[in-house]
């Protein structure tokens, strides 16, 4: 990698330095034992050869067998698991029907082990708690936002929990307004969600 920044590019070696670090440290993000196992149970990779419980070198297999020491407390419950496992890679059962397979690519992952995992409930409960975790960080945007909007520079001196408090008291205020809506209704953008919440900032204040 240092050589083809260095050549292709033409950059000093610091400049390298620092783009080589930068990239280690995003890839290290998305190469947790969380990601490997969500490769090994997805069913759209059914068919990869190499994500078999007897390939113990394979880097995602042993993520997935972290994973299941991690989330499954029981060692009667992770060996039902592993056995669902190896079912769903040699496609035994619903695992190896027409239908399973064409859904495979068709569904998201967590709803397809709903439906077709519903004889091998230890591996069917990891594969919907892993596969339907959120791939966005929008929510933790949001949250930060709100957090940013009750806890500001003229409002300080609030302790930790009583922010904690009213941000979890803010956001699921909005998120029953949200559901009592009519149907239909508009998204608010983000510079006008931004605007409204500047103003109502303003107007709390007013009335201190």
């Amino acid at each position: 990698m240092t050589e083809h920044l260095q050549g292709t590019f033409d950059l000093s070696r610091s400049t390298v330095t620092a783009a080589k670090k930068a990239w280690e440290s995003r890839r290290s993000m998305l190469d947790s034992p969380l990601h490997g196992a969500s490769y090994c149970l997805d069913p759209e990779f059914m068919s990869d050869g190499g994500l078999a419980l007897t390939n113990k070198k394979d880097a995602c297999v042993v993520d997935l067998m972290t994973v299941m020491d991690k989330l499954i407390s029981s060692d009667d419950d992770r060996a039902a698991a592993r056995d669902s496992y190896a079912s769903f890679r040699a496609k035994e059962g619903l695992f190896g029907s027409t239908a399973a397979k064409s859904d495979a690519s068709r569904w998201p992952a967590h709803q397809w082990w709903e439906v077709y995992g519903v004889g091998h409930p230890q591996l069917q409960q990891l594969a919907m708690r892993v596969l339907s975790q959120v791939t966005s960080a929008c929510a933790c945007e949001r949250n930060w936002s709100t957090y940013d909007f009750i806890h500001n520079k003229k409002r300080n001196r609030l302790a930790p929990r009583r922010a904690r408090d009213l941000v979890f008291a803010f956001t699921n205020m909005r998120l029953v307004e949200k559901m009592q809506s009519p149907a239909g209704e508009e998204f608010v953008g983000w510079d006008e969600e931004e605007e409204q919440q500047e103003s109502e900032s303003d107007a709390g204040e007013g009335g201190e």
